[in-house]
């Protein structure tokens, strides 16, 4: 729920007032990542279970992903909103590919965000807004109506 809301904001921000999502990026998601790492280690420690570090590994890769393409952004002198596409493309990968290695409630947003990456292009006056509001609803659903793999899982003794 909580990313439904960061992203969904950020993505609003992008049709409305593009000029501070560069300072909403670099501050929502590592304050996000930090909230889920306490809230999902605090809900470990309530219900007795251990759950590998694999979570946080794959989603704090998400910043090395982001440096690299503020690097090609930069380097190749590219527009906002291309460098928007490849934010949401290679959250949309890093969604999917959790959704498959990880817990398959993040399957369906991943292809959400990859399928918007290229969506952008063709979607009416609010294409951005439009995006964030459908992978939001898509995350909300999933986390609703889709049981977690608990394979990684281990009980406390």
């Amino acid at each position: 729920m909580l990313w439904a809301v960061i992203a969904g904001v950020g993505f609003t921000l992008i049709d409305f007032y593009p000029k501070a999502i560069w300072w909403y990026s670099g501050i929502a998601p590592p304050l996000g990542f930090l909230a889920s790492f306490w809230i999902g280690g605090r809900s470990e420690q309530r219900v007795g279970v251990v759950v590998s570090r694999s979570h946080a590994v794959h989603w704090g890769s998400m910043f090395v992903l982001a440096g690299a393409v503020l690097a090609i952004v930069y380097t190749n002198d590219l527009n906002g909103k291309v460098a928007g596409q490849l934010f949401t493309l290679i959250s949309g990968a890093a969604c999917f590919f959790a959704g498959l290695h990880l817990d398959r409630r993040f399957i369906w947003p991943g292809v959400v965000l990859v399928a918007g990456s290229a969506a952008v292009d063709h979607i009416g006056p609010y294409p951005w807004t439009t995006v964030g509001v459908v992978m939001a609803a898509t995350l909300i659903a999933s986390a609703l109506w889709m049981k977690p793999k608990d394979v990684e899982a281990t009980t406390i003794r």
